[in-house]
């Protein structure tokens, strides 16, 4: 059994000793959500070594509160992730705008 986590910018920064803490409790990738702390997440995930590293975006559909449409936070996203992550999830769930199928594609 594969064991992961996924954590956002509301954990504030990320520690080392935490990434090492969590690969003795057999944790073997972590989900980074894109957010100001995105790149501080990833190098001290790098930094240990030994997960793999997958990227999320939360997509709000209206403009999101740092005026970006879904399409321009996940390019942001994927820039800033500079080939470090191996997937990109997108974080489909805001019910204050609701999205419509085009969106989506």
């Amino acid at each position: 059994m594969r064991l992961g986590l996924d954590f956002s910018q509301h954990g504030g920064l990320l520690a080392p000793t935490t990434v090492e803490c969590w690969k003795q409790q057999g944790i073997s990738h972590a989900v980074v959500q894109y957010s100001e702390r995105m790149n501080q997440h990833l190098q001290a995930l790098q930094g240990v070594g030994g997960l793999e590293i997958e990227g999320y975006v939360y997509l709000y559909w209206g403009l999101s509160p740092w005026n970006q449409t879904p399409q321009d936070r996940t390019r942001a996203a994927l820039t800033m992730a500079g080939g470090r992550i191996s997937r990109l999830w997108l974080d489909a769930e805001d019910t204050t705008h609701p999205y419509r199928a085009d969106q989506l594609q």
